[in-house]
């Protein structure tokens, strides 16, 4: 009984299984097939448009060059046959050119801001840059500035560049550091070799200056002129004419260029054509104003000095000799008899020299040494 109803069950379920599947799909709607996508119309390359390059920037100015301006003191006025047309005029144009526009200099002439009596402190002090003077007026702070007046001693222009270039600068730099640490001595110069002048007089030997009153160059020369039984008197160069005119002094032992230039063969009739010496005239600069140029200027103003001072050939150094000659043609132009000393007067003034320059040595530092280099670059 439980089977048949069981088969009657599947049975029944089978029946309504297949009406279903004939059933379902006559009710459901017909849904129209998905239309394929239109074939895309093909668009043409976009060319790209280059990029505008950009507007260069102007071009960055170039940095002013940086202009150094030193002030140039020294006691000598502007006129010709001074020192200052020789050395001093033509070796600050020559570093101003030098320097490219870099280098100003403003030159205070003829004791408006620095003489012989204030050269260290002005320079010290920074009341100008650079300075220059006769090294006989330095002798009571550097004694060995005397070495230039030591009477006889040099042969020649040529015999103290020798020296100068042998060792005599190093010599010369060593002392002056120690004495004044605060200035540079960028190096000093020789000028004005001395002869001897006399109103109404030719000096020759030692004797003719008995009891004559000269002017000395420095002050080993006053000693050796002492020593020959002259008297001296130190005046000033701008005073001499003036007493030699009145007859006060009655000689004088400077350069012919003093002569010349001053009018000094006014009032003279002689002047004797020697060596008996010369002037070493420093260079100087404040050491802080050389330090804050730049080092290219630094060496250019030391090797601007060497090459024109003190190498051979046409230069400074030559002009001076030059200068020498010059002012003898002018002397004798104007009147003056030109002397020259014969091998023995010569030797008589040596022998009294030489003496002179020992005392002198063995009192001045350095002293000693710049005789050795001297002599053996003779």
């Amino acid at each position: 009984m439980k089977r048949k109803k069981l088969l009657t069950l599947v049975g029944s379920m089978c029946l309504i299984l297949v009406l279903a599947a004939l059933l379902l799909p006559a009710c459901a709607k017909e849904v129209p097939p998905t239309p394929a996508p239109p074939t895309p119309t093909p668009t043409p390359p976009v060319i790209p448009t280059p990029p505008t390059p950009p507007t260069p920037a102007p071009p960055t100015p170039a940095a002013p060059t940086e202009v150094h301006f030193l002030t140039v003191g020294h006691p000598y006025p502007p006129a010709p046959y001074y020192i200052t047309v020789i050395y001093v005029d033509p070796y600050l144009k020559e570093i101003e050119e030098r320097s490219d526009g870099r280098l100003k200099v403003k030159v205070f002439p003829a004791k408006q801001l620095l003489t012989p009596t204030n050269y260290f402190d002005v320079l010290r002090t920074g009341v100008v840059d650079m300075g220059i003077v006769t090294g006989t007026s330095l002798v009571g702070d550097i004694p060995l500035f005397g070495a230039g007046t030591l009477p006889f001693f040099w042969d020649s222009y040529e015999h103290i560049q020798r020296t100068y270039v042998g060792g005599g600068l190093d010599l010369f730099q060593e002392i002056w550091e120690k004495s004044q640490p605060d200035i540079v001595m960028i190096g000093f110069w020789t000028a004005l070799h001395s002869g001897f002048a006399g109103i109404d007089f030719p000096i020759l030997g030692p004797d003719s200056l008995k009891g004559k009153v000269i002017r000395p160059a420095g002050q080993p020369s006053a000693l050796m002129l002492e020593k020959a039984g002259a008297k001296t008197e130190w005046v000033e160069m701008a005073e001499l004419y003036l007493l030699m005119q009145q007859g006060i002094v009655d000689a004088a032992e400077t350069g012919s260029p003093t002569i010349y230039g001053r009018k000094i063969y006014e009032v003279v009739n002689y002047f004797t054509e020697t060596f008996t010496g010369t002037f070493w005239c420093p260079m100087s600069m404040n050491r802080v104003s050389l330090y804050k140029l730049p080092n290219d200027l630094q060496e250019m103003l030391v090797d601007t000095w060497h090459e024109l001072c003190w190498e051979p050939g046409p230069g400074l150094f030559q002009s001076m000799a030059d200068w020498d000659q010059q002012a003898l043609d002018g002397l004798v132009a104007e009147g003056v008899e030109i002397i020259y000393m014969s091998p023995e007067d010569l030797a008589d003034w040596r022998e009294i020299a030489e003496g002179v320059w020992q005392e002198w040595a063995a009192e001045t530092e350095g002293g000693v040494k710049i005789l050795e280099i001297g002599n053996a670059m003779r």
